[in-house]
């Protein structure tokens, strides 16, 4: 006997009116918030390496015009680099990298970055400013271990979300007989010892393993160099 026509198969009415379980929706929801969620993390990462990164152009040799005439007369030219001692200063204010000597040309290159808002907001607390610093705010000076300074240097900048970056080329500077050379960096309305700001990078040691580089065939630099502004020749103890 065919018990079927008696007793016809039951239906989800429920499924078949084309509704949407409850729980089929929650599971969506939470499906996506976690897809969204591990996009977010990936995205936030991407961005601060990104703009923590520091530029390729100032992580290179910058060919300077003495730099290019020292590697055309001399035979035994070469470059030198060497990791920083300290990259970072103990307050994280400041932070130094891709440091670069060309002996021949007496030229020493590297590269510093800052936070433009934790840092300038720092240094807006310290002082007490009402408003945002313009222009070049830091300043910048090299002293071999003898106390000898060189304020001179030319310099390229770049502007990313959050961070600045100089690239910093110092000249004229003498390495003969030097073992260790600091770079100075001040606010540069208070450029003295004393000031709050002021953090003291030894970037060079003699002591320490050196790294002599291959370069490709040189070029001059495509990056616009400025002057030092004229107020770091104003320290005061």
């Amino acid at each position: 006997m065919d018990y079927s026509e008696n007793y016809p198969e039951e239906k989800d009415t429920y499924k078949d009116s084309g509704k949407i379980r409850i729980g089929k929706i929650i599971g969506r929801v939470f499906k996506w918030l976690a897809i969204l969620l591990i996009v977010g993390v990936y995205a936030i990462l991407f961005f601060r390496m990104y703009f923590f990164k520091v530029p390729s152009k100032f992580t290179e040799f910058v060919w300077t015009d003495e730099a290019l005439a020292a590697y055309r007369s001399d035979e035994s030219f070469e470059l030198v680099t060497q990791d920083p001692y300290d990259s970072i200063d103990d307050d994280g204010y400041y932070q130094i990298s891709d440091v670069w000597l060309c002996r021949a040309a007496g030229e020493l290159q590297l590269t510093v970055r800052y936070n433009s808002r934790s840092t300038i907001n720092t240094l807006m607390d310290k002082y007490m400013l009402a408003e945002r610093p313009t222009g070049e705010t830091f300043v910048y000076m090299l002293r071999d271990q003898n106390g000898k300074t060189y304020t001179d240097y030319r310099f390229a900048s770049e502007t990313r979300p959050m961070n600045e970056f100089r690239r910093l080329i110092f000249d004229g500077v003498d390495f003969a007989g030097v073992t260790t050379l600091y770079l100075d960096v001040y606010y540069g309305n208070d450029v003295s010892d004393l000031a709050p700001m002021n953090v003291t990078f030894i970037v060079y040691e003699n002591d320490r393993t050196e790294f002599v580089e291959k370069f490709k065939e040189p070029s001059p630099t495509k990056l616009t160099l400025s002057d030092s502004p004229a107020y770091i020749n104003n320290l005061s103890e």
